[in-house]
């Protein structure tokens, strides 16, 4: 399994918009054009936003973003890793662990000193297992989890 940059792997984009549509931005009246405008918008260069692909050959499992901000009641933390998704014939294999570190590595090796995560309660263990850090509970209308991982973790 590799993990390339969206941008090295352009072809997956199609499937990435889609799953991140279907998970977090349907429910919510948005159009699957808006998650393929934010793709088509992603810099060449390295920076924030950012997507990651995790695939062998033309076989997509999954993809995570990293965003300047991902819960709106916490403005003040930058930057995050968002949208992580792996297909359901992948999951418990460790794609999820890998693709939220090789996230958090680029963020870290862009010079920022933590990474941002949030997630529903049921994901806890799970994320704390990997070493982030919770900073608080049941935050925002959806009550998730934040997490931080810093740069000395």
């Amino acid at each position: 399994m590799r993990i390339s940059n969206l941008n090295a792997v352009p072809p997956f984009k199609e499937v990435v918009a889609d799953r991140i549509w279907k998970a977090w931005w349907r429910h919510h009246g948005h159009l699957l054009q808006v998650v393929t405008d934010f793709f088509d918008a992603l810099p060449l260069e390295r920076g924030i936003p950012f997507a990651l692909v995790a695939h062998e050959g033309e076989t997509y499992f999954g993809s995570v973003l990293a965003v300047a901000s991902d819960l709106d009641d916490r403005p003040e933390l930058s930057p995050w890793v968002a949208a992580l998704w792996v297909e359901p014939d992948h999951r418990n294999k460790g794609i999820g662990a890998a693709l939220a570190k090789a996230a958090r590595t680029e963020i870290l090796n862009l010079g920022y000193d933590a990474a941002f995560l949030c997630a529903t309660a049921e994901k806890r263990i799970m994320y704390q297992n990997q070493g982030w850090t919770l900073l608080e509970k049941s935050v925002g209308e959806h009550a998730l989890d934040v997490f931080e991982l810093s740069a000395n973790a």
